[in-house]
């Protein structure tokens, strides 16, 4: 079995294969990063699929459309499975 370290190890080709998450988790269970409160202005009310034409990768596309509230008043967000591309209204 193979053994896995996070950290400053000699050997860089075992600390690549870490994500980023991995390392952020392991620094605040150690106490080495503070805890943040949340910070989402958003209420996410619903997320649902609609497929749609995407102007940034030029297909036809599935989107995942956020319902949100923000400052009483309702919000929709769009953004493309497929590049990531986000959009508002």
């Amino acid at each position: 079995m193979r053994a896995h370290f996070l950290g400053r190890e000699r050997n860089l080709a075992a600390v690549s294969d870490t994500s980023l998450a991995v390392l952020q988790f392991a620094e605040l269970v150690r106490g080495e990063r503070p805890v943040q409160a949340p910070s989402n202005p958003f209420q996410v009310e619903a997320v649902r699929p609609m497929e749609r034409y995407c102007f940034h990768c030029f297909g036809v596309r599935w989107f995942d459309v956020i319902h949100a509230w923000h400052s009483r008043q309702v919000v929709q967000i769009k953004r493309c499975r497929h590049c990531g591309k986000e959009s508002g209204g």
